[in-house]
C-alpha cells in the first residue's frame, strides 16, 4: 500500500472514530438533565449499528474509488507513452 493510501485510509479510521464517539459523548454529558434520564429511543443499538454499517460503506466506496482513480492514471501513463512511440514525438512533441 502506498504512502498516500496509508495517509488516507489512517484519516478515515480517525474519522470514523470521532463520529463514534460523538454521540456518546454527548449522551454521557447529558446526565444533567433530568428529563434526558427519563427519555429512551427504542432501538437506538440498531440505529448506531446502521449508522457504523452506513459510514463502512462510505468508506469502502470511497477507498474503491481511489483505487479505481490510481488505476486509470496508470492506464492513461501508459497510453499516454504508447501514444508517443507510435507517433515518434516522444520528448520532441512536448510544449
Amino acid at each position: 500500500m502506498t504512502t498516500f493510501c496509508k495517509e488516507k485510509t489512517g484519516a478515515l479510521v480517525a474519522f470514523l472514530l470521532v463520529m463514534g464517539a460523538s454521540p456518546l459523548a454527548s449522551a454521557q454529558g447529558a446526565g444533567a438533565s433530568l428529563a434526558s434520564q427519563d427519555t429512551s429511543v427504542p432501538g437506538g443499538t440498531l440505529l448506531m449499528i446502521c449508522y457504523i454499517i452506513l459510514w463502512v460503506m462510505i468508506g469502502g466506496y470511497v477507498f474503491f474509488v481511489m483505487r479505481r482513480q490510481k488505476a486509470l492514471a496508470e492506464d492513461l501513463e501508459r497510453l499516454e507513452g504508447r501514444l508517443d512511440e507510435v507517433l515518434g514525438t516522444g520528448a520532441q512533441g512536448d510544449v
